[in-house]
């Protein structure tokens, strides 16, 4: 004779680690879908520059370890409120997003909306003529049933 269950998560309810990772994210506005979401569609702002394009002649000597150079030599004022525009993102406020890591985000971001896909193997002829890789959605056996049908009106 089975148990009745008591005490216990009810089904559905997040556990307490998924609860407090979820706390910590709201608290910092962070949203991890939509984070992927812009890297997929390469809308990252450029953290170097604050999205302005411009960065101040000193922001750009630190970043690239670089000497003072040319009239920015012997004037650290200049150096200080200069601005150029910022070498990571050329002056667009956005940065580059590397295109296999943009397109790992759109894999991910697929499993959200999308079922996964599975190719399944299908022998054609009794004699080994051939395989057949479909791409499918029905579960195999499911489609192993479909082609059963198939295999019996062909003849």
């Amino acid at each position: 004779m089975a148990r009745q269950k008591t005490g216990g998560r009810k089904a559905g309810t997040k556990n307490k680690r998924t609860e407090e990772v979820d706390a910590r994210l709201k608290a910092l506005g962070c949203d991890p879908i939509e984070g992927m979401a812009r890297i997929a569609l390469g809308d990252v702002p450029c953290m170097d520059c604050s999205q302005t394009g411009y960065v101040t002649v000193a922001q750009f000597i630190s970043k690239l370890k670089i000497a003072p150079f040319g009239k920015y030599k012997d004037d650290p004022e200049l150096i200080a409120s200069d601005m150029i525009y910022c070498a990571v993102c050329g002056g667009t406020g956005i940065d580059t997003v590397d295109i296999r890591l943009r397109s790992d985000m759109f894999k991910e971001l697929a499993q959200y909306v999308a079922p996964k896909r599975k190719a399944i193997e299908l022998s054609v002829g009794g004699g080994g003529g051939g395989v057949i890789a479909v791409p499918v959605i029905l579960s195999e056996k499911e489609f192993l049933n479909r082609a059963k049908i198939v295999r019996e009106l062909q003849g």
